[in-house]
């Protein structure tokens, strides 16, 4: 999907991984999606609407070997700790704050 804005593109997404929701989708096919959204955030030069839930070493694999190919991102949707949070952040990525956050 590509978020527009009236017009305009703005972003790709929503994009990522959510290990909480597996039997809606098994986690190659979450893999394999995200992956592809890489393609369309280099090809329009757009930044990503990213999704991390209970995934952190996938998504962070992930992020860092395909950094070069988007702009930024901004993660909505994160249930991970503060060391995670950090390497994103050393990663260019971008934070909202949902009801997630305060899970623990």
């Amino acid at each position: 999907m590509i978020i527009k804005a009236g017009s305009k593109c703005v972003a790709v997404g929503e994009c990522g991984l959510d290990y909480d929701r597996l039997f809606c989708s098994p986690k190659e096919t979450q893999i394999r999606v995200f992956e592809a959204h890489f393609a369309l955030a280099e090809k329009y030069k757009l930044p990503l609407y990213l999704h991390s839930r209970n995934a952190r070493e996938d998504f962070l694999r992930i992020i860092k070997a395909n950094r070069k190919r988007f702009s930024t991102g901004l993660v909505h949707c994160y249930t991970g700790g503060l060391e995670e949070l950090q390497e994103l952040i050393n990663e260019g990525m971008y934070f909202s704050v949902n009801a997630y956050a305060f899970k623990e």
